[in-house]
């Protein structure tokens, strides 16, 4: 018996990544990307920015606004986003999720030990928040705030 099937296509479901500085655009054109790939018009925006709500006119979406983006939280989040029916997750923005309050070098540098503990101890949650966001049985869109640096 051959280890081999025939091929057929699966339906694809988006995996995208927008970058930018404050101010680019980030949101919107999340929200346009969002819009114009649902099917049931449900979209769950994660909002770590604190601040979707100004698009609240122009696009319809559910709001999950999270001020601590402690990303052991974020895999409940998703499977909350998954369980109602939402075909597109918006995560605006994973930044705050590295970096912010709460975040993986808040936890990496609040573990006891030195900073190889830290980073052992966070690689689980680094794990389950990469399945989260990989698992998730529609599409996702994950803005990220790039640093803007000037130079005289």
């Amino acid at each position: 018996m051959s280890m081999f099937e025939p091929a057929e296509r699966e339906q694809m479901l988006a995996r995208i990544a927008l970058s930018g500085p404050a101010g680019s655009g980030k949101t919107n054109t999340a929200l346009k990307l969002a819009t114009a790939l649902t099917r049931t018009g449900k979209i769950a925006l994660i909002d770590t920015e604190l601040r979707a709500l100004e698009y609240a006119d122009r696009f319809k979406f559910d709001r999950a606004p999270v001020k601590v983006a402690d990303p052991r939280q974020f895999p409940k989040l998703t499977l909350d986003a998954a369980n109602t029916g939402h075909d597109v997750l918006i995560l605006d923005s994973a930044t705050h999720y590295w970096s912010g309050n709460g975040g993986a070098l808040d936890l990496v540098d609040r573990t006891p030990g030195d900073k190889r503990q830290g980073w052992s101890a966070y690689r689980p949650v680094e794990n389950d928040f990469m399945a989260a966001l990989l698992t998730f049985p529609g599409h996702v869109i994950v803005t990220m705030r790039v640093k803007t640096h000037y130079a005289a």
